[in-house]
């Protein structure tokens, strides 16, 4: 037949003469075919062709138009005009058993057809996504057919599922998806419907789907909305994963094998043009020395990490993504406005944590962002807040606002329970929801979380105790349970005789009687409240007594009963306590199932104080303490010190544990600083408490103290010591006058005798008040002794005041707390003394020394000193310095007390009144470059007394051109010399 004759023939005809071969030619042939036919005969000649993904992708194909020419179509598979233009004109053609009916997506990467199963075998309804030729050819189909295959395997309920796979003859990769019908999380978020804890759910899902990509090697890197979807069932389901990378490394050889042999099957079922149009490797590509694998480098800018925007990608950009995903919701939807400022500032805080510019601050697991999630929705603490009781009873009731409410209500004494009683069917239930929570509300009075000054704090728990007391609707052992918390906040407030004083009340003796029930919660708390008021002798009696009368009790009740009382096991029984205390210990970690998580703490820090005390008894039994190098010791140090780091930075015990470790390391000769670790913790507890809470004044305290006892930076301390002192004066906590005390030591030492007296005498009475009996004597011997020396006026008015003041003590106190006939002798004796009548002071000290203890704040050594050298016998003021000095300072030269600093001066002047210029110029410069060295300022009190002493005995003295001023010498006149106290015409 002519070449004339076949063109002159229908196609009808020339189709049905196509040998079975011809249906096996590749696409380029057909293709050839059709060029030059009319539109029927195109028809005619597809309909011909029994292969429909061949079919489709022809018809494809002629639908470009009049640019279809076969080498522009063909020949050039990077170019976009072909392949690329082709994959988007494949509606209403099939491939495989499905046929594609519209566009439904469009991305960088490809396009996505809605399609329905038409092989008759099942129905199903699909989302086919067709990769663009000309990505593939960047990329290389193994790439696409590996990271496809690979999210196939997971089979996860958050990732779109992936049905099928195959690649079309023009070069088009596709993946046969589950059809979702739903919306992208941006709309979805915008709805007035989801809530802002919904959409911290879906972030959730999000994290749920991206920890087992990142667990199988394969990085998303394209986290945005449109990427999220949540469908019509209400699930969230990831997408998109074309640009997925693929990390390096990570896969094993043998998972690749399995998965890329499965694609290679897959590219060999194609027709064989398509086949030969790609000389890609049968290896992902690879690009040297990145995290990754991939040549496309796709992203959204306003959800790419930093350093995927430079061309690096890791799990942690997924990360970054999430976070800044997280923040974009949030700020679209209308219920996180309304949320509180803190429960926004939280989730902001996770979204920072995500997108933290370097990677290695961010999370390091998307585990990690879910459970701070999960967290975040059950108001629980983040993992980046610190481990405080107190945060997470707020968020207690944050996340259960109705009971809250009801126990305000409670609080205000308004019968509300007979109203919440119609509501819930079993009062039980009800009783221990109520007490739960009303638990939390006890803790929200803290001062630090709710706002209120410490007395008003203090009051509404006292409330609370009698609303508790009264109340017909909590069960017995519920009302235990909330007085167990009443009488821990009381604690942590510092009101020990608070709680001790609630003991003698008749509705906490009933509480008592279910003691043993309760593994003795109660007892506890009071033995606790006992130790830290000093009544160690009566704490142990007490625990002694439980034990005595519940000989049949658990292991675990027993266990936390002597947990309670072990801090002062050494104290009241010696290196036999310290064995006791260990076992103690041994026990609760050999019996932890018994215990929760809260108690095991309890066991460390108990342990940690034990390993101190056992350390520090070492010490003290070595003579030469800057020597110290026994193993045994070096070896509790460090074991010390290791169990630190177990505590959360702001447990109260932290801070102590690490002033305790900077005083063994003084001791011991070593050269680390501890103040820096307490500077940063301070720094978290007063984001966490407030500035004004007990716990944080006291970390303030113990700052100073170890600046100052162990450190040697005495002008840091006293920073610290009138930081402590101005917080706990504002909020009416003075931790039993030690604040005060430390302030005056530290003004002292820095030569701030102005401020000295201000902060003496100054001080509200209502705030001294708040003392106990014992407390407010010191800090009234403090006054005496601040000015003894250099203010006798006023040293006369504090003794006559204070020995009306002891009148005034009732007996029980006095018997308790004092040793009476004592602290009235040291008054006689000074009032005797600042009168001029020295030999009575010094006979009537003599013949009553023996009623003297250890009890008394009175220096016993220092005062006989002062005694002599004010009658004028030096010889006798010197033998006693001479003895006094190296006892109380054999670490250096002048030891913690202010009062040391003194001795050095009357040794000086001891020196000077028995002709011996030379050593007292020595003594008086050494005291004066001690004082220079912290302040060297003209008004330095110390530096006034030391010239003063040094012009009045003519001794040299170089101030370093410090223009000093000179005060009255009164102070340095004995023997009747001096002025004395009243003035003598009015002396008896």
């Amino acid at each position: 037949m002519s070449d004339s004759q076949h063109e002159s023939e229908p196609a009808s005809k020339r189709t049905s003469k196509q040998s079975s071969s011809e249906h096996t030619q590749p696409l380029p042939y057909h293709f050839a075919q059709l060029q030059g036919l009319s539109a029927q005969q195109q028809a005619e000649y597809l309909e011909a062709l029994d292969n429909p993904t061949l079919k489709g992708e022809l018809e494809a194909l002629l639908a470009v138009g009049d640019e279809s020419d076969f080498i522009t179509l063909i020949g050039g598979q990077v170019d976009r005009l072909t392949g690329d233009k082709a994959i988007e004109a494949l509606a209403n053609t099939r491939v495989g058993p499905f046929e594609l009916q519209s566009i439904i997506g469009r991305g960088g990467m490809g396009v996505v057809y809605d399609a329905k199963r038409i092989d008759g075998v099942f129905e199903q309804h699909v989302a086919i996504k067709f990769v663009y030729p000309s990505i593939t050819a960047l990329t290389g189909r193994e790439t696409v057919f590996f990271e496809a295959r690979c999210l196939g395997q997971l089979a996860h309920p958050n990732i779109v599922t992936i049905h099928d796979a195959g690649e079309l003859s023009l070069g088009a990769c596709y993946f046969v998806m589950e059809y979702l019908e739903g919306e992208a999380l941006d709309t979805y978020s915008r709805r007035p419907e989801p809530t802002t804890q919904d959409l911290v759910c879906r972030i959730s899902d999000l994290c749920d789907a991206l920890e087992a990509t990142h667990r199988i090697h394969i990085v998303h890197s394209d986290i945005k909305p449109n990427n999220v979807v949540v469908n019509t069932e209400g699930r969230t389901k990831v997408l998109d994963f074309g640009i997925a990378q693929i990390m390096e490394g990570e896969v094993s050889s043998s998972t690749y094998s399995s998965l890329n042999s499965a694609a290679t099957d897959d590219r060999s079922s194609s027709s064989n043009a398509s086949e030969s149009s790609d000389s890609n490797d049968s290896t992902p590509n690879n690009s040297s020395g990145s995290n990754t694998s991939s040549n496309i480098k796709g992203m959204t800018l306003a959800f790419a990490a930093p350093e995927q925007q430079q061309g690096t990608v890791s799990p942690l950009s997924d990360i970054y993504s999430i976070g800044a995903l997280l923040r974009y919701v949030l700020s679209i939807n209308a219920h996180y406005k309304k949320l509180p400022k803190a429960r926004q500032q939280e989730l902001q805080r996770i979204a920072d944590q995500c997108m933290q510019q370097n990677p290695d601050d961010r999370y390091q697991q998307v585990a990690d962002i879910k459970h701070d999630l999960q967290n975040w929705l059950e108001g629980k603490r983040l993992s980046f807040e610190p481990k405080v009781s107190l945060l997470a009873s707020r968020k207690w009731i944050k996340r259960n606002p109705w009971l809250s409410t009801l126990c305000v209500l409670i609080l205000l004494s308004v019968p509300v329970a007979l109203h919440y009683q119609t509501k819930l069917q079993n009062e039980q239930a009800q009783s221990q929801e109520v007490a739960k929570h009303f638990e939390s509300f006890i803790r929200y009075t803290d001062p630090a979380i709710a706002g209120r000054p410490m007395s008003e704090a203090k009051q509404m728990l006292l409330d609370t105790y009698n609303n508790v007391a009264n109340s017909t609707q909590l069960t017995l052992a519920n009302k235990h349970h909330i007085v167990v918390t009443i009488l821990d906040s009381l604690i942590g407030l510092g009101e020990y005789e608070q709680v001790l004083n609630i003991e003698k009340e008749d509705f906490f003796k009933i509480l008592l009687n279910i003691e043993p029930d309760n593994d003795f919660a109660l007892t506890r708390q009071l033995i606790t409240a006992q130790i830290k008021q000093g009544s160690d002798a009566k704490a142990y009696e007490r625990y002694q007594l439980a034990l005595a009368q519940n000989p049949e009790v658990s292991m675990r009740a027993s266990l936390l009963l002597e947990l309670a009382i072990s801090p002062i096991y050494e104290d009241v029984l010696g290196k036999e306590g310290l064995t006791k205390w260990e076992v103690l210990n041994d026990r609760i970690v050999n019996n932890a199932y018994l215990f929760n998580n809260e108690e095991l703490l309890g066991n460390t820090i108990s342990k940690i104080n034990r390993l101190y005390k056992a350390l520090f008894r070492q010490v003290e039994a070595t003579e030469n303490r800057k020597a110290l190098s026994d193993e045994n010791i070096q070896s509790l140090y460090t074991q010390t010190e290791a169990m630190v780091n177990q505590l959360p930075v702001t447990h109260p015990d932290t801070l102590v544990t690490l002033q305790r470790l900077a005083q063994v390391s003084f001791l011991m000769g070593g050269d680390r600083k501890y103040s820096p670790v307490l500077r940063e913790n301070l720094e978290v507890m007063e984001q966490v408490y407030g500035k004004y809470h007990p716990i944080t004044i006291k970390a303030l305290w113990l700052i100073g103290n170890v600046l100052h006892s162990y450190e040697r930076s005495l002008a840091d301390a006293n920073i610290y010591y009138q930081l402590a002192y101005e917080r706990a004066t504002q909020s009416g906590f003075l931790y039993n006058g030690l604040f005060i005390d430390y302030l005056h030591w530290a003004l002292s030492y820095m030569g701030e005798q102005q401020a000295l007296m201000e902060s003496m005498f100054t001080l509200d009475d209502t705030i001294l008040q708040k003392l106990d009996w014992k407390d407010q004597y010191q800090l009234k011997f403090n006054r005496i002794w601040y000015t003894l020396e250099f203010f006798p006026e006023l040293a006369y008015r504090e003794v006559i005041d204070i020995q009306k003041w002891l009148e005034t003590v009732p007996d029980a106190v006095a018997v308790a707390e004092f040793n009476v006939p004592s602290e009235k002798l040291f008054l006689a004796v000074l009032k005797a003394s600042l009168e001029g009548k020295y030999a009575e002071s010094i006979s009537l000290y003599n013949s009553g020394r023996n009623v003297i203890d250890r009890s008394s704040p009175w220096p016993v050594d220092a005062l006989e000193e002062y005694l002599y050298r004010k009658q004028g016998d030096f010889n006798e003021s010197l033998t006693i310095l001479d003895e006094f000095v190296p006892k109380h300072d054999d670490l250096g030269l002048f030891n913690q007390d202010g009062l040391f600093q003194d001795a050095f001066l009357w040794r000086a002047q001891g020196l000077a009144e028995l002709g011996k210029p030379e050593e007292a110029a020595a003594v008086l410069q050494a005291c004066f470059d001690f004082s220079y060295n912290l302040r060297p300022e003209p008004d330095n009190f110390w530096l006034q007394v030391v010239a003063t002493m040094a012009d009045y005995y003519n001794l040299p003295l170089d101030t370093y051109e410090l223009a000093v001023p000179l005060m009255d010498n009164n102070f340095l006149l004995t023997g009747g010399k001096q002025r004395l106290m009243p003035p003598k015409s009015k002396v008896n």
